[in-house]
């Protein structure tokens, strides 16, 4: 098979446009200048924070004691009625245990009246009833004080 013969190269272009060129090229060039460097910018040293010293004229800020006295109920997150999304940390043998526990426990003719519908009424139920025990034998029957705020965390859209 015969090999093809090779092509040429084409010439270089001219450094300088032809006078044609220049009549074609009276538009401005689309491509945008480069912008100018921006002046390096200068770190300055982080500011230091204010210390109390012995004698300081500020008063430590007063911390939040709204929360004395009130019960669990009287909480500003609780809502009489509403019931909200919660969520736990359990062991994966404990919580497949109980979901398959309530589900075919709550089928069994036999369990109606005993078992709860669904897990929700299960751990609903199973909440009030340690509630209600813990009050009665720690708290005179009454209902605990509600945690101090720095003991509880709040999630983005609740409680």
């Amino acid at each position: 098979m015969p090999v093809p013969p090779p092509v040429p190269k084409p010439d270089p272009v001219p450094a300088e446009p032809s006078p044609a060129a220049e009549k074609t090229s009276a538009a401005p060039d689309p491509q945008p200048e480069p912008e100018p460097a921006k002046p390096a910018t200068v770190r300055r040293p982080a500011a230091r924070r204010a210390t109390r010293r012995p004698g300081n004229a500020v008063a430590a800020a007063a911390p939040d004691l709204s929360w004395k006295g009130k019960t669990a109920l009287e909480d500003p997150d609780c809502i009489p009625g509403r019931r909200y999304y919660r969520s736990q940390y359990v062991h994966d043998e404990v919580y497949f245990r109980f979901r398959a526990a309530i589900f075919w426990a709550s089928r069994n003719p036999e369990a109606i009246g005993e078992v709860p519908q669904n897990m929700t009424a299960a751990v609903e139920a199973f909440m009030d009833e340690l509630a209600t025990d813990l009050e009665q034998r720690y708290n005179g029957g009454d209902v605990f004080p509600m945690p101090p705020p720095d003991r509880r965390r709040k999630g983005k859209e609740g409680p």
